[in-house]
Formats: C-alpha cells, structure tokens, sequence
C-alpha cells in the first residue's frame, strides 16, 4: 500500500433520530418511529493546494514511479481513523472493531475511469467521499420531551411579560412595604387593559435529556431548536401571526403555499439541571415560546394540528468519539464535527377539548368613587377575598410619603384539580372638597372634606372551567360594592 500526506477537507459525524409525538389535552405521548441513522463522511478534494497537494502526489511518486501506467484503479492511504466510544452503535459488527483493533485505514483512489493522470490529481475537477453509514442504539430513554398548549384570548401577551410570575414570585416573608417597587412597573402594565389584544395563544416548551458525559463534548456549543414548523389549516396572514421567545418577539414566518405553514428557527436550549441526583441525564430546555394568533377564527372548528421540529446537538447523541491519523502515523490536529438531529413529527389532537380546557384569563376594572384608599380598606378587601375562599394571601402597599397609594394582593385557590390565581392591583388618591351645610335660622357654613377614588385592576388564571372564575369575580365584585358602599354612607 502506498502511502501519502494528503488532508480531508471534512470529517463529519451526523445521527439523525425521529420521533412521532401525539398530544392529547396536554398530554402527550412520543415514540420512535424507526431505527435512528448514522453516517460518518470524509470528503477529500483533488485540489492541488490545500489538501491533496503536489507534494503529496510526490509521496506517491517516490514509492511507485511507476503508478501511473497502472491499468487498474489504484489506492492509497492517507491516515486512520480510530473509533472510541462505539458500543452504542453497531459499528463493531460493520467493521469489526474490537479493543485490539479499533482503527481503520481511510483510502483514496489515484487512478479510476475518471482520473487518468497525476495532473487530475490536482486540477480541482474531482472530489473524493469516503461514507461509512452505522445504526446508533436508541436512547433507553426518550432524549426529548414537548409541550404545546393552547390559552385563552388573552393569556399570550400575560406570558410575554411574565405578569402573572412576577406577581405570584412576591416574597410573602418580606415586610417591608416599600418593596412594592420593585413590582410598580408590572402592575402598571398588569392594570393596562388596552395591553392586551384579542386572540388566541400557544404555550410552547421543548426539554432534552441527555447523557452528562456529553455536556463537556458540547462544550460552549448548547443545542438549538433548528427548526419548527406547523401546518396552519386556516388561511391568515403573516400579520396576524407573532412569536415571543420569553419576554422578546422573534422571527416568524407564514408560507401560505399549499395548506399553509408557521415556521421559526434558531432557538437555543439552555442548561437546567446538570445532572440530577439519581439520574444520569442532564435536563436541557428551550425558553418559554408563545404563538401568538390574532383573529383565529376557523381554527377553533379544527380537529387537529399537525406539525414537525428538528433539535440540532453539537454531539454524536449515541457518544462516538473519533481520532484521526495522518499517513505518517501523527495525529492530525484536523477538526472532527459531530452533530445529532432529533426529528419530532407531532400532531395535537382533539383540539376542540384542548381549547376548553386552556387557561382562561378573565380581566375586570373596577372605580369606587368617594372611597379613600388606606390600611382599612386594604383589610376590607383581603375579608372579602378571604369569605370567597382565597386562604393565604401576598400584599405590597405603596407609600406617597405616608399616604397609602397603591397595594398589590394576590390570591390563590383550588377548584378541583386546578389552581385559581385572582390579582389586584389597586390605585388610590386622594383630593379636597367643600360640603356646604346650614343649620336652623338659614346660616350657611362650608367645611373642608377630604374624599377620594380607588380602582382596581382585577385578573383571574384558571385552567378550564371559566365560568367557575368569572362566578368568583363577579362575587368579589358585588361584595366589594356593597361593603364600600357601607363604607361611603358613613363618611
């Protein structure tokens, strides 16, 4: 065998995995739907520069002079590659590794029905690839997880600007009501009906589990949603259609060709668990993603909505590890590239019931004229809420000087399996009148009243049965009025 320092271009390690995923009510089920796929390349141009070098066809000539009046094709050897990491594949039987022998000699032909001479060798004309194709095992776990739920009208920009975390993330052991702050700017956009459009949402999440020894083979390289597509069956416009990765709009794309498709890209994971106790699997997870649709009209007569995504891993998921050897025996500083694709085909079913069971997110305003804002009425608003079985309660209040302006309560309580989130926010002030009164005998006197107005900015969460929390509002509301109604006559 001749020998010969010529240098690939590309050493590329790809897997792909599918997956079928059907999501039912939140619930979703994932499988595979055939063997995974793997393919090692090696791509070596005939370049006469960079890779396959005239000094190269030199190494050649010193060990054959001859060579090229070879009727034959003819090979050479340019390096190895060495296989670790292999037993989650089945290349041991493809190419009959072993621990004594786990390398394999990477040839090249100098001669062929294509190349007749040393001169195309170097002329730039040919390309040489080398595949070697092998099965990965499937993970003994499903290495990716998918939620996609669909929520009330309101409920997409709630999520973009994360009110309803940031509201109930109120530290209830800390006193110091000057706190509230920290919270003034949500509340101020969590009270802002006009903030919210009409429409329809949905909550998107992916998560992986990945083997943890190859959280360090990754790097600084995390993986990404690479793509993901939805077929929309309801025609609309590209207007009607926005998407937020947490709290930021992204590019979002709708190709109305055909039967209509949403697609996105370029969404990377990050790290949530390294590794937790009793697992040998590090937990990854996109942002959270919201669909946001404007106007959906016929989509909620839908049965289904079918769709698919890609995951791109920066590893071989089944953790093949190659080396690579020049023709010299040294080993070659050239860079491997490894990358898994995991392929998801999902469909969420039975849509109708998805869409009564989402998360409603009811908004009500509410004036009192004439009521001033102060520690009292806080207390009577925490009774109230408390008769309708809210139990614990979190409060920050808001000081103008010592002059009570603003309280944030929150609330939460079971109805059935589900959790009702009921917020407040509440605004006061405070002005000067006159009352006029005159007393027997026609004498008119005027006296300084102090009044004022509170309004409160009230949103419900609840999962599914709406009219439960709209009763509940509604019962907040009527009691509230009537209490403060006591409380105006007084004054």
């Amino acid at each position: 065998m001749i020998f010969s320092r010529v240098k690939p271009k590309e050493i590329t390690v790809k897997e792909t995995y599918r997956y079928n995923a059907n999501i039912i009510s939140g619930k979703v089920e994932i499988k595979p739907t055939e063997k995974p796929e793997g393919k090692i390349e090696i791509i070596i141009p005939y370049s006469g520069k960079e890779h396959f070098t005239k000094q190269a066809v030199k190494d050649i000539e010193k060990q054959d002079a001859d060579i090229w009046k070879n009727d034959s094709e003819t090979h050479i050897n340019i390096g190895y590659l060495v296989f670790l990491d292999y037993n989650d594949t089945d290349l041991d039987q493809r190419l009959e590794l072993d621990v004594c022998n786990d390398a394999i000699a990477i040839t090249i032909p100098v001669l062929n029905d294509k190349i007749k001479d040393k001169e195309s060798l170097c002329d730039g004309r040919h390309e040489c690839r080398r595949f070697q194709e092998y099965i990965p095992t499937l993970p003994d776990i499903n290495p990716v997880d998918m939620r996609i739920e669909p929520f009330d009208d309101n409920i997409w920009e709630e999520l973009r600007i994360d009110k309803f975390k940031r509201l109930t993330n109120i530290d209830e052991s800390d006193t110091n009501d000057s706190e509230f702050d920290r919270y003034e700017n949500t509340t101020k956009i969590f009270a802002q009906q006009e903030g919210f459009q009409r429409g329809l949402g949905f909550g998107i999440e992916l998560t992986l589990f990945l083997p943890d020894d190859l959280h360090e083979k990754m790097f600084s390289t995390l993986p990404t949603l690479s793509n993901m597509e939805i077929q929309w069956p309801v025609t609309t416009s590209h207007h009607q259609i926005t998407l937020y990765v947490q709290r930021e709009e992204k590019e979002v794309h709708y190709v109305p060709d055909g039967q209509g498709t949403v697609k996105w890209d370029d969404v990377p994971f990050k790290v949530v668990k390294r590794k937790p106790e009793g697992s040998t699997l590090d937990e990854y997870s996109t942002p959270p993603m919201t669909l946001a649709v404007k106007q959906p009209g016929e989509l909620y007569d839908k049965d289904s909505l079918k769709g698919e995504l890609e995951i791109s891993i920066p590893v071989a998921l089944s953790g093949l590890h190659l080396h690579y050897f020049e023709a010299n025996g040294n080993e070659s500083e050239h860079e491997i590239e490894y990358s898994s694709k995991i392929q998801v085909k999902f469909e969420l079913k039975e849509l109708a019931d998805s869409f009564k069971d989402r998360i409603n997110v009811p908004y009500q305003h509410l004036q009192f004229e004439g009521v001033i804002l102060d520690k009292m009425r806080i207390k009577d608003i925490e009774n109230v809420l408390k008769d309708l079985g809210f139990g614990k309660l979190t409060r920050k209040l808001s000081f103008e000087g010592n002059t009570l302006n603003g309280s944030v309560i929150t609330g939460k309580q079971k109805i059935g399996v589900e959790e009702l989130f009921l917020g407040l926010v509440i605004f006061g002030s405070k002005t000067q009148t006159t009352r006029e009164s005159e007393i027997p005998g026609g004498k008119k006197f005027t006296t300084d009243v102090e009044t004022g107005h509170t309004t409160i900015s009230m949103r419900g969460r609840l999962k599914g049965n709406n009219s439960s929390l709209i009763k509940i509002m509604n019962e907040f509301q009527s009691k509230l009025r009537e209490q403060f109604r006591h409380v105006v006559a007084i004054d």
